[in-house]
């Protein structure tokens, strides 16, 4: 009777190792997906603050070219009712 029972701790035991042994290659297979992710996120973040770079160039741009124009339909207009020669 007790080699039965010895022989199914010993099985237990050898299935447990196994069973430990596979979730230890899970894990790493998990960890080192995490850590794709992780880069990939790094990767997208430069991304995004070169595009938030690039926006803020064309919006101080735009707001220069709109201020120039503004300001020339200004002087022209206040050059041809002022100082129009009649």
């Amino acid at each position: 009777m007790e080699s039965n029972t010895d022989k199914l701790l010993t099985d237990l035991i050898g299935k447990i190792d196994t069973l430990g042994k596979e979730m230890k290659a899970e894990f790493k297979e998990v960890n080192n997906r995490i850590t794709e992710v992780e880069k990939s996120i790094i990767k997208l973040d430069e991304k995004i603050a070169g595009i938030d770079k690039r926006l803020s160039n064309e919006e101080t741009i735009s707001r220069t070219a709109f201020g120039a124009i503004v300001g020339g339909v200004a002087i022209t207009a206040i050059k041809y009712l002022f100082f129009a020669d009649n």
